[in-house]
């Protein structure tokens, strides 16, 4: 699709996905060497996806401000976002000189106004307000006094980590709860104070200021400090367990790679990092296998059977030569779009229960719904992964919780009727005196 503007051509790009031209740009995507690649996003099946071409970089030319020196900005050749320190929030007008930048893309000069505000950086270089919103918190963060001591005890904090061998996801996560503690006004050294900032926090709930205490307690032993833990109690809110008809009209609306995702979801019980880290050598299409090899939070690996609309499903997937793994999206990608994904759902089919459905749901339903079929905790266990059986009690209490079992209900005269039956989950349940075979499935 070609649109024309002022005499020139433009060349939409379309989704690599569903081919769809309508698309979104949502800013770009800086690269090692400081050029710069448009980013985009389809408004059908929200998958995002870059541009082939590459953009200039930004030259920027600097003037001295007072107590701000040009050499700590470091932005001879570099985006305004790539910089290690960021502008004051009060800047004048004449203190920056900015020259202009050319989009290769289109070909066309685009002067840059003498500013370093909203529409400047929203306009010119092409961040959305998203992107906006997120660089000047960024820039707030960037403002505020950090001894050098601090950043060097936390990096030692999270290297003795990697030591120790904990996952890279929990290293992030302990490294970001504590800068965030530093943003909200706490003082590290000071347990009193971090107990004070964890207290006021009204939006926080019970659960999360003990995981914020936990994170605090690891740094303050690494430092030698002794205190406290607050005693945040909380009790263990019972996961939804949605009907299976609603999970397939989740599945059956999403996209071609997000449906994949959430059918494996569905049928493994697999946590959502397990399915990101799934590679082909994983599947075994003949026997119809999944092996889950790379688990999480030290479960152990295990051997699922699925069905053929699932390893059909699997074979209909993009396969690059040099792309070991199934889902090349990484976990925050897959989450947005879902996000995104199941609220259209949710509008178009007018039912609000699909918004209580998140990607650890899938992993619950499973859990439930094998336990209600076979009533053996073990199987369920070993289904799961886990290794303490504790873990998996709570889906014996969702069972006794839920409401008057409702089945769909199926017959077979023959091995032939009931193969097909098998494969939908429908389970055996007697055979009359006159041959025939019933079958039922849980709604």
């Amino acid at each position: 699709m070609k649109r024309k503007k002022a005499g020139k051509t433009h060349i939409h790009p379309k989704c690599p996905e569903c081919g769809n031209t309508r698309i979104w740009k949502t800013g770009f995507r800086v690269k090692i060497d400081g050029s710069m690649i448009r980013r985009f996003e389809c408004a059908i099946c929200g998958r995002r996806f870059s541009g082939k071409k590459s953009l200039q970089h930004l030259n920027v030319s600097l003037q001295p401000v007072k107590g701000f020196s040009a050499s700590k900005l470091q932005l001879a050749d570099c985006n305004v976002v790539r910089s290690n320190e960021f502008f004051p929030i009060k800047v004048k007008r004449q203190d920056l000189t900015f020259s202009f930048c050319e989009d290769v893309v289109s070909h066309r000069i685009q002067p840059l106004e003498d500013t370093c505000g909203r529409k400047h950086i929203n306009t010119t270089v092409g961040y959305s307000r998203y992107q906006v919103k997120q660089l000047e918190a960024t820039q707030k963060l960037a403002t505020e006094t950090t001894s050098t001591e601090l950043k060097t005890r936390l990096l030692e904090l999270s290297l003795q980590m990697k030591r120790d061998g904990n996952a890279d996801k929990s290293i992030t996560e302990y490294a970001r709860t504590l800068k965030q503690l530093i943003k909200l006004g706490a003082d590290l050294y000071n347990p009193e104070s971090v107990k004070d900032v964890i207290a006021n926090q009204k939006t926080w709930s019970n659960r999360s200021k003990r995981l914020v205490t936990v994170i605090y307690d690891k740094f303050a032993k690494f430092v030698g400090l002794e205190w406290t833990r607050p005693a945040y109690k909380f009790q263990p809110k019972k996961p939804y367990i949605p009907l299976e008809k609603d999970l397939d009209v989740l599945i059956a609306y999403c996209g071609k790679t997000v449906s994949t995702f959430l059918q494996v979801l569905k049928e493994t019980g697999a946590r959502s990092g397990e399915t990101l880290r799934l590679k082909w050598q994983d599947i075994d299409f003949e026997q119809r296998k999944i092996y889950v090899n790379n688990a999480e939070k030290n479960s152990e690996c295990r051997i699922i059977k699925v069905s053929q609309k699932l390893t059909g499903m699997l074979q209909s997937m993009p396969h690059k030569p040099d792309q070991d793994r199934i889902f090349s999206s990484s976990d925050v990608c897959m989450r947005v779009n879902f996000s995104k994904q199941r609220k259209r759902a949710t509008n178009k089919m007018q039912n609000p229960n699909l918004l209580k459905i998140h990607l650890h749901t899938f992993r619950h339903w499973k859990a439930t719904t094998e336990y209600h079929k076979t009533r053996n905790i073990l199987h369920v266990m070993k289904l799961l992964g886990h290794r303490n059986i504790q873990n998996t009690l709570l889906y014996t209490q969702l069972i006794e919780n839920t409401e008057d079992d409702q089945f769909h209900f199926a017959t077979a005269r023959n091995e032939v009727e009931a193969h097909p039956l098998i494969e939908k989950s429908f389970e055996y349940v007697a055979t009359t005196p006159q041959g025939v075979m019933l079958f039922r499935k849980r709604k």
